[in-house]
């Protein structure tokens, strides 16, 4: 099994994975399917790897039925259970990846193809177990601007009324409650960090969206060459549909248009410099230090005071050491509105060792404030060891953890912390 040729298009959300699916679909040997949520949806849920029998027909019925009616209209009948039951037998086991290669096959073949194109953006999030279990897939990972990405995010939810009817009304009007700046940036970083991460991978190709539409044969070319299949100049006539900030069209061609089209406008300043600095991987390597990039972004994101906001870009990114004032700034204003609690609960969410010497002192009573003392003790005695000395707070400390009998009356206003552990 797993022996049938893939291509796998993945990337970010509304950065061009449809229309190379289109284009590639195009090509006499390939069959493109719709979007299936395959390792999103079913893989990622699964209670075991490998699936009894009745388990095996069910999954199977699932993915002809996104084929079949599209991801909104799921609906297994007995004509789809009838068809996945003639395709597996009660004598095997079958893995997920299993069941998957049999979908995939069996439609590609009805459809006098020899190779599945699948085009689900999230994939990406599964790439290693991709590469991994299908050794004869080949993956095209597309990349497009950050700021095209969230407006098109943002009006995502206009589609239904653009040409997309099959979409359910529900789901418009859950994408336009769910859009929000950092969350499509957060996105956006993830799936670069990905693909930075497989960047070298000899079966994964990068395509710019921005690339592809204002040199369109040159890079399809380039795709086909990768993929080895034969190119010819019909693949790049497709319909334009699929917009978020324009109708369909019933033209066959590349729209160029469509690049860098959030200098149009759509983007309000706030959302532009949101995902500019949220999203920037790396620093500007001119007329701007490191150190002065990292405090523009804590300044913008104190003054904008966004408490939400501030928490999920340091904890989803992991940056409290890079980034030890703005963490500050989160939890003593918690501590200082007496939310002892979710401040603790940031804390426990820290998966690298804290460095700065504040921050450290908080996390040790975070600790003990969650009935970890032992823990507490530890990281204690390894700061004693390297030098730290602070009797206020070592009272303060071995009170709490009920080393001391007698609370220490001392109070100190020099910090949040220190003022909270006064009247402790």
């Amino acid at each position: 099994m797993n022996k049938q040729k893939k291509i796998f298009i993945v990337g970010s959300s509304r950065s061009g994975t449809t229309m190379i699916s289109r284009i590639l679909n195009n090509n006499k040997s390939v069959f493109s399917f719709k979007e299936l949520h395959f390792f999103s949806q079913l893989f990622s849920n699964r209670k075991s790897d490998i699936l009894e029998y009745m388990s095996s027909v069910n999954i199977l019925s699932q993915l002809f039925s996104r084929q079949r009616d599209g991801i909104f209209n799921n609906i297994i009948d007995d004509e789809l259970n009838s068809l996945s039951s003639s395709l597996l037998s009660k004598e095997l086991s079958y893995s997920y990846f299993d069941i998957f290669e049999i979908f995939l096959t069996d439609i590609t073949k009805k459809n006098d193809k020899i190779i599945a194109c699948t085009q689900t953006p999230n994939n990406l999030f599964y790439i290693k177990d991709i590469l991994q279990e299908y050794p004869n897939a080949m993956v095209i990972n597309m990349v497009r601007d950050n700021r095209d990405v969230l407006l098109s995010q943002k009006n995502k939810w206009k589609r239904k009324f653009l040409g997309a009817n099959k979409i359910p009304f529900f789901e418009s009007i859950r994408s336009f409650f769910n859009y929000h700046p950092f969350t499509t940036s957060f996105l956006w970083k993830s799936s670069l960090k990905l693909t930075d991460e497989f960047k070298d991978h000899p079966r994964l190709k990068i395509v710019r969206f921005e690339d592809f539409l204002t040199s369109p044969e040159n890079k399809c070319r380039e795709m086909c060459d990768f993929l080895s299949i034969e190119f010819n100049n019909c693949m790049l006539s497709v319909p334009n549909i699929g917009s978020s900030t324009e109708y369909d069209k019933s033209k066959l061609s590349i729209d160029s248009t469509k690049v860098f089209k959030w200098k149009k406008g759509g983007l309000n300043n706030s959302e532009i410099l949101n995902i500019l600095l949220l999203t920037n991987a790396y620093y500007p390597e001119t007329n701007i230090s490191k150190e002065q990039f990292l405090e523009l972004k804590s300044n913008w994101l104190i003054k904008k005071s966004n408490f939400e906001l501030i928490e999920d870009y340091l904890l989803n990114n992991q940056i409290i050491n890079e980034h030890p004032k703005l963490t500050k700034y989160l939890v003593n204003d918690y501590l200082a509105r007496s939310k002892i609690k979710k401040t603790c609960e940031i804390f426990s969410k820290i998966k690298e060792q804290i460095e700065d010497e504040y921050l450290s002192k908080f996390n040790i009573y975070c600790l003990i404030y969650n009935n970890k003392v032992e823990e507490a003790q530890v990281l204690l005695d390894l700061k004693k060891e390297l030098g730290f000395k602070d009797s206020f707070y070592e009272k303060k400390i071995n009170y709490l953890m009920g080393y001391s009998n007698e609370p220490d009356t001392t109070i100190s206003e020099n910090t949040i912390l220190n003022f909270h552990l006064s009247h402790r």
